[in-house]
């Protein structure tokens, strides 16, 4: 049977036959792309709109993130937050509760009993959150001798604290 047809075929006019041809390889050609090309491209187009979602959302994301205060920030929010909430009489001078929430670099801290001489690196903002905190410190600290000077783009603060008993 397969042979009566191939010999029909064959005895055909070459028009004819190559028409047959171009069907037949057409046909074969919209298989493919129904059976593998089209799936894998719709595959493509699903997944360019997934990565394009994501990326907006990673956007989203990023942008909200950036709003949030750094975390330096948010220390110095919280030691404040602690700092008011403890009673007046309580709020004994701690050397890295200043530290903590002024901002201020430590270059040096030379105790005399209870209190002594401070050296640190800050800038202005810094410096006035150090002068709140000694501010609210009880007993109040005296600032008997104080340096402050430009070093470079911050401030250099030599501070000698004393007890005012």
């Amino acid at each position: 049977m397969m042979h009566r047809w191939l010999i029909g075929w064959l005895q055909i006019a070459a028009w004819q036959r190559l028409t047959s041809f171009s069907i037949a390889a057409l046909l074969l050609a919209t298989l493919i792309w129904l059976g593998w090309l089209r799936p894998g491209y719709q595959q493509q187009q699903q997944l360019e709109k997934q990565r394009q979602q994501l990326t907006q959302r990673y956007h989203q994301q990023r942008r909200l993130l950036q709003d949030i205060p750094a975390l330096f920030i948010l220390q110095q929010q919280a030691e404040k937050l602690r700092a008011e909430l403890l009673p007046a009489e309580n709020r004994p001078f701690s050397l890295p509760a200043l530290l903590n929430s002024s901002g201020a670099v430590l270059e040096s801290w030379r105790p005399s009993g209870q209190w002594g001489e401070l050296t640190v690196t800050l800038d202005w903002m810094q410096f006035l959150a150090l002068l709140d905190y000694l501010s609210v410190l009880q007993p109040v600290p005296l600032i008997p001798q104080f340096s402050l000077q430009r070093k470079e783009q911050r401030l250099h603060l030599v501070m000698e604290l004393t007890d005012e008993n």
